[in-house]
């Protein structure tokens, strides 16, 4: 039997075994996950609706508040103020009377803050950008977890008829020597060794079991749905892909891996950081306009004023000096994170380069051993159909279990390219459309 005919046919065997019928239920928003689930629809989910999503767009979403924050400083500052006043008025004053309340509206701008603001701005722009990459790498990772939290549903199912195939044997050659045993065919240091055996089988398919309930809570955690265990996973293809050449790679993924990304941007951020704190004591240039109601009139009331203010800043204690070398410090900071983040995607990218190669290896291994397992298990049958050999079950277990390793030789290989794809920051669906990224320009 294929590795896709028994994961289908484990359907129903684990759907008593490992969920109860109340398992599969919806939760929160959104329709029940499909049976059986796909990867596809696994991966959709994830991404929509987890919390780990949520708060990048969270983080993203007060950067913005940000923004428009420093820009409103800048606004058009518009402001009414009113005084209740009496006064006892001089005797030489052309107006006697004692209410001096008056009424006046404010308008205000600054005109130009030489370069603070455009300093902020730029910061905030790096710092969006960062958290957009960061965003993509979430996603990449969610994707990740999910991917591997899928498989590794498969892979309990395939182990679970590996182990209950060896356990059934075992219990078969055990229950066979109790019977010559008793004939005194069998001694009973045999016959303990072969129940020894069965009971290591029926602990191992214990272990298969309880992984595959496991597994599928990892699954729905994962989804946001942690009531909702999947009875049924389909299967999903992958192309074989073959490594290129290391460097060529090497320099794709430090151009454009997400993290990289964010760390320069953050790199960028601290350094318009830096001179928005030294222009801390520049001149502010305002332009004011005022227009005042008076109840009573004066000689040195004005109905309208107009005028441009500039503020010079002359000593301020050391405050642009201190808030200077903090940002000085926090720079060199984020570049020391920058230099190590490029050095630990160096040695990921290497790892996962060589790990693939391995894998690549691996598969031709699993072909021919399948070739050889087939052949053994033909060879069985026909044995087994001229009562000279009876060793048939044996050769079904030795599949199972070589349908089990082909299936994670195939489930790591899919893993690694996936990581790979994520360390260049192509990993799922996921365009710089949709994301808005775009290059920082302090816009």
């Amino acid at each position: 039997m294929c590795m896709k005919a028994r994961v289908h046919a484990l359907g129903a065997l684990v759907a008593g075994l490992v969920l109860s019928p109340q398992s599969v239920t919806a939760s929160g928003p959104g329709e029940p996950l499909p049976v059986p689930l796909t990867l596809e629809h696994a991966l959709a989910v994830a991404v929509e609706t987890h919390p780990d999503i949520e708060l990048q767009r969270a983080r993203i979403d007060l950067i913005d508040a940000e923004r428009s924050a420093i820009q409103a400083d800048n606004g058009l500052g518009i402001s009414i103020g009113a005084e209740l006043r009496a006064i006892s008025p001089s005797d030489i004053a052309y107006d006697q009377s004692n209410n001096d309340s008056r009424l006046g509206l404010r308008l205000s701008k600054v005109l130009y803050d030489f370069g603070r603001t455009r300093h902020q701005l730029a910061s905030n722009a790096h710092d969006r950008s960062g958290s957009l990459w960061r965003f993509l790498e979430s996603r990449q990772q969610k994707h990740l977890q999910v991917l591997t939290n899928y498989l590794e549903v498969l892979l309990a199912d395939l182990a679970y008829i590996r182990d209950n195939e060896f356990m059934t044997m075992a219990y078969l050659r055990w229950d066979k020597a109790r019977e010559r045993n008793l004939l005194g065919q069998v001694s009973d240091i045999a016959t303990l060794e072969l129940e020894a055996e069965f009971n290591k089988w029926r602990r191992e398919r214990q272990v298969s079991q309880n992984r595959q309930r496991l597994t599928r809570s990892r699954l729905a955690i994962s989804l946001n749905r942690p009531d909702e265990l999947s009875s049924s996973l389909a299967e999903p293809a992958f192309e074989e892909r073959t490594r290129g050449d290391f460097e060529a790679i090497m320099t794709e993924v430090l151009a454009n891996n997400p993290r990289l990304r964010a760390l320069r941007d953050r790199v960028r951020a601290a350094e318009a950081d830096v001179e928005w704190a030294k222009s801390g004591d520049n001149p502010i240039l305002r332009g004011e306009l005022k227009a005042t109601h008076y109840e009573r009139m004066s000689g040195s009331y004005n109905p309208l004023e107009g005028g441009l203010v500039i503020d010079i800043p002359l000593f301020s204690g050391g405050a642009v000096d201190a808030e200077v070398a903090g940002k000085r410090a926090e720079l060199r900071q984020r570049r020391a994170e920058l230099a190590q983040g490029e050095l630990e995607v160096r040695q990921a990218a290497l790892e996962l380069w060589m790990e693939l190669g391995v894998l690549e290896l691996q598969r031709e291994e699993m072909r021919s051993l399948g070739e050889y397992r087939e052949l053994y298990l033909d060879r069985s049958r026909a044995l087994y159909e001229m009562e000279v050999q009876a060793d048939i079950g044996d050769a079904q277990a030795q599949i199972s279990d070589f349908q089990y390793r082909r299936a994670e030789t195939i489930y790591r290989t899919a893993i690694g390219w996936a990581q790979f794809d994520a360390l260049r920051g192509e990993l799922g669906d996921f365009s710089r459309e949709d994301l808005q990224l775009t290059e920082s320009t302090g816009q």
